[in-house]
């Protein structure tokens, strides 16, 4: 599990610079893991290898309880990587895009959910 394939990566680039290679963390935005009965892995472990890794946002569709957690401020290498934020958005409320460090737009939740 130290190389997770997340359902949705947004990373810098021009288009067609991934088409022989992953994006490496420092060129990705966000990425996007959509959990069901994989919940408790993408929250616990998928949240630390992406932390670790200095991803700088961490979104989880849980289907569950349909809410989308955006983990954000990663710790980096350390003991025990994690992100210090998390936001919860629920259906009806809109999910802020954040590229560089500046809002450039927003999703409806109840659209992610669909």
């Amino acid at each position: 599990l130290s190389e997770p394939e997340p359902d949705i990566t947004v990373a810098r680039g021009e288009e067609g610079s991934f088409s022989d290679r992953h994006p490496v963390p420092s060129e990705i935005e966000f990425v996007v893991e959509v959990a069901e009965s994989s919940l408790d892995r993408d929250r616990i472990d998928k949240q630390a290898i992406y932390a670790r890794d200095s991803v700088k946002q961490y979104w989880v569709v849980n289907l569950v309880d349909e809410i989308v957690h955006v983990y954000s401020d990663p710790t980096g290498p350390s003991k025990t990587p994690r992100y210090r934020t998390r936001n919860d958005f629920g259906r009806g409320s809109e999910l802020p895009i954040v590229v560089d460090g500046k809002s450039v737009g927003v999703i409806s939740v109840d659209d992610i959910l669909r």
